[in-house]
């Protein structure tokens, strides 16, 4: 075959614009073929995929960076013990008997009752600004007001930790155990999330066995941990056995006898996931913290604290801390929609889980 047959058989050069070029090459042309469809399609979805993720990871970044801007404000606002000289907001009433180093928080919010933190758990430790759980504690007449709004009462998707309305924090009356409801935003240091680290282990804990509590009329109150457990909120996640541990409110020897301190102290210790020597009464005061546990839909992660009594020395806190201990999974009341998805162990995923 002689060269001029061989350039004949030869496609003609492509003259058309370099950018026509580029674009008939990734976008359905006239003319193409199957493969050529098939093959700018596949391309077309990679590149609408790819964009929407990289929009997404910018939301996520500055998102996340305007959260804790956002946080940090509100931790701001932590009452300071030593701030004596706070003057009395003349627009705002108050209740008696709160202490004055509320007044600031009070008059932005009146429905502020309290502050919780845990102190311990920080990235940095030298960082008072890296503290993962340190918020005020509002409480409404009702549980929903406050998960989407912040403590300046604007809507925020990550809310704020308020405490159960049912038993209204006084200054003359609290309930025996007041529980503290958050979300879990599986995003750094916003409200409970970081509570599922205490699923990492007793070393964990041990670490972070101690919650600093202060409603609006107390000062320096602090818990210890006394149990940690997988928790559920509809009877068909358990057999149809319910554990109401959000209506523990008042250990009352006059009502009813599912509500007593006894049945109470035997469902938490039955749940948790670690042991102690820590004694709990009837005439102790409780904090329960309640937040979303993602493994099985609808579960929740509770832990529950007791307040260090006047007569416990530090000696006395750290021999309970120390006597924590795992216990064996098969000693643990595991919900049964727990049990039917992963098994009678326990887990920890991560706290972005």
């Amino acid at each position: 075959m002689s060269i001029k047959n061989e350039l004949e058989v030869l496609p003609a050069k492509d003259d058309t614009n370099f950018f026509v070029r580029v674009l008939k090459y990734f976008v359905p042309w006239r003319g193409d073929t199957i493969s050529d469809l098939f093959r700018k399609f596949i391309f077309v979805v990679s590149l609408v995929v790819f964009a929407i993720s990289v929009s997404q990871l910018i939301e996520f970044y500055y998102g996340n960076e305007e959260t804790q801007s956002d946080i940090l404000a509100i931790q701001d606002l932590a009452p300071k013990a030593e701030a004596e000289d706070t003057t009395l907001p003349e627009d705002v009433e108050v209740p008696d008997d709160m202490l004055p180093q509320w007044y600031d928080l009070y008059s932005l919010n009146q429905d502020v009752v309290g502050w919780l933190k845990i102190d311990s758990f920080r990235s940095d430790p030298d960082d008072e600004n890296t503290c993962y759980i340190n918020y005020p504690v509002l409480q409404y007449t009702d549980n929903e007001y406050y998960l989407y709004k912040n403590a300046y009462k604007e809507y925020c998707q990550w809310g704020s930790l308020f405490a159960d309305y049912y038993y209204p924090i006084t200054g003359y009356d609290r309930a025996d155990n007041i529980v503290i409801y958050g979300h879990n935003m599986r995003s750094l240091g916003v409200m409970f999330t970081h509570l599922h680290e205490y699923k990492r282990g007793v070393d964990f804990l041990k670490e972070n066995a101690i919650i600093d509590f202060d409603t609006i009329y107390t000062s320096g109150d602090q818990y210890i941990i006394v149990a940690a457990f997988i928790g559920t909120s509809e009877e068909s996640q358990d057999s149809g056995e319910m554990f109401d541990y959000w209506r523990f409110g008042n250990f009352d020897e006059d009502e009813d006898a599912h509500y007593s301190f006894e049945n109470f102290y035997s469902q938490i210790i039955d749940r948790s996931w670690y042991s102690s020597d820590i004694d709990c009464t009837a005439d102790d005061e409780y904090i329960t913290l309640s937040t979303c546990s993602n493994e099985v839909k609808g579960l929740r992660w509770v832990i529950t604290a007791r307040k260090i009594r006047d007569d416990e020395t530090q000696e006395d806190v750290d021999a309970m801390i120390e006597s924590y201990e795992k216990k064996d999974d098969e000693d643990i009341r595991l919900p049964s929609s727990w049990v039917n998805v992963w098994g009678q162990v326990t887990m920890y995923k991560g706290w972005d889980y």
